[in-house]
């Protein structure tokens, strides 16, 4: 059995386990609306004028890697805190076995 306690992560593991979770939800939505601008449509503005081409692709992107990193940082602060104030009890628990009908968690 496997268990991941995160009181027992570094700080820096749980910065990059959510900022690749959070790149993970902005990076498709970016390129969508890339796609769209350099398809034409006014998706994507850059001080207040519209933006096409390859530069339409570019911009959503960093704005995304920027997002996720701010989120990243900001969360990552809190389970600090968090962990400063009351310890963490939280493990993730992975078996080998199959889990029996109807019992959700252990």
């Amino acid at each position: 059995m496997m268990q991941i306690s995160i009181g027992n992560m570094k700080k820096r593991s749980i910065l990059k386990l959510i900022f690749f979770s959070a790149l993970t939800l902005y990076l498709p939505f970016a390129l969508i609306i890339g796609g769209l601008a350099v398809a034409g449509y006014d998706t994507v503005t850059f001080n207040d004028e519209n933006v096409y081409g390859v530069t339409a692709i570019l911009v959503p992107m960093i704005l995304s890697v920027i997002v996720a990193g701010l989120i990243a940082i900001f969360l990552t602060l809190g389970a600090w805190i968090l962990a400063m104030v009351a310890p963490n009890s939280v493990a993730i628990k992975s078996k080998n076995e199959e889990p029996e009908v109807g019992k959700v968690f252990e």
